[in-house]
């Protein structure tokens, strides 16, 4: 045989192995469509999303292969082929017969909360998550197939880089001025960092994008920075009984908040850097931080040094929540609270637009789907 004809027959041997490999790919890919739930890309605000995010998602997501064991046990498998047969909820509730709403609750958002976790474990490996959060979102919606829905900040240039802001557009008024309310990078980090415990998982991210996107009414403040006085706004968090932030009001007003709470917690304070059309928020200061009121109360107050001390080392302890979930100590939030600075009030009109509510109520909707219904 001729070095020429080896040649050949080793393209040959290659060739078929290609067609052998794709052929399997398809038979994998059609049982995986026919049996399990398929992702389905909607384009709704995409607009501002960049495009790499997009298709990282697209490919993290097609490669998600119910039937891989490695990936999906087999009491998960059969969950999702019956989820594509009858719908989530339906498949959700069969499964959960017998328990309480609560459990049933649970198992509904367990489910979503995997897929969310699976996808994002492979965008983080594949470099393609931490540059796109918090401004960024990715959600799924599970039907009888899994929606995924994409949004995004708008975004503007600035002096100091990048500008992120909302779709509401939320404008404040400085010296008499209008400006639209924006985030710089930093600040939004910090942000998500306080308001979730995890800020890169699925739930942690969605709601950072969440709490950026519909927070739209601010509250100018001045502040006593160690840089000299300096314009800033307040930033709050509703109150959940489901949650942590239920414990605030207990632990700091004594009382149980319901579903339909009107109280907030004091979630800190961003400063603000005025230029052009943008009143951009360039950090975060959380209670306690240095340049804060909850500082200053401390050190003006009628402590030794030592009990400073300790207080400024407990409110620094609740600088991120994962730190408040892993102390949970609110006794120097309380003193503070106690001390001219309140850390729970009572708002007459909630800080966030209606979208939250609106897009809650579509995807409540959409996940009731039932074949042929």
């Amino acid at each position: 045989m001729t070095g020429r004809s080896r040649v050949r027959q080793k393209k040959q041997k290659r060739r078929r192995q290609r067609i052998k490999h794709r052929r399997e790919h398809e038979r994998r890919h059609d049982i995986n469509v026919e049996r399990y739930p398929e992702f389905i890309f909607h384009r709704q605000h995409t607009e501002h999303v960049p495009r790499p995010f997009i298709q990282a998602v697209e490919r993290a997501a097609r490669s998600l292969r119910f039937n891989d064991r490695q990936e999906f046990s087999a009491e998960d498998a059969q969950l999702y082929s019956l989820i594509k047969l009858i719908g989530f909820r339906p498949a959700c509730e069969l499964l959960s017969q017998g328990l309480n709403e609560q459990a049933q609750r649970y198992l509904r958002f367990r489910v979503q909360m995997q897929l969310g976790d699976m996808l994002f474990s492979k965008l983080d490996q594949a470099g393609a998550l931490r540059p796109y959060l918090p401004f960024c979102s990715v959600r799924l919606v599970c039907a009888q197939d899994v929606h995924v829905r994409f949004d995004a900040l708008l975004r503007a240039k600035g002096r100091h880089g990048t500008i992120y802001y909302s779709r509401h557009r939320p404008v404040i008024e400085v010296d008499g001025r209008p400006y639209t309310v924006g985030f710089s990078r930093h600040a939004m980090e910090r942000v998500a960092e306080r308001t979730t415990y995890a800020p890169y998982s699925y739930g942690g991210a969605g709601d950072a994008f969440a709490y950026l996107a519909n927070y739209t009414r601010f509250q100018p403040i001045v502040l006593e920075t160690p840089h000299g006085r300096q314009c800033a706004v307040e930033l709050f968090e509703r109150c959940d009984p489901a949650f942590l932030s239920g414990s605030y009001a207990e632990e700091l007003e004594g009382v149980q908040v319901t579903g339909d709470s009107r109280l907030y917690y004091r979630l800190g304070y961003a400063l603000l850097s005025c230029a052009g059309a943008y009143a951009v928020a360039v950090t975060f200061l959380a209670p306690g931080m240095r340049g804060t009121p909850e500082y200053q109360a401390v050190m003006d107050g009628d402590l030794s040094a030592g009990r400073q001390r300790d207080l400024l080392a407990l409110l620094e302890s609740t600088f991120t929540l994962a730190g408040m979930v892993e102390h949970r100590d609110f006794s120097a939030l309380k003193w503070v609270h106690e001390h001219g600075v309140p850390q729970v009030v009572d708002m007459q009109e909630t800080p966030f637009g209606g979208e939250i509510e609106e897009r809650a109520a579509a995807e409540a909707l959409l996940s009731t789907v039932v074949l042929g219904a």
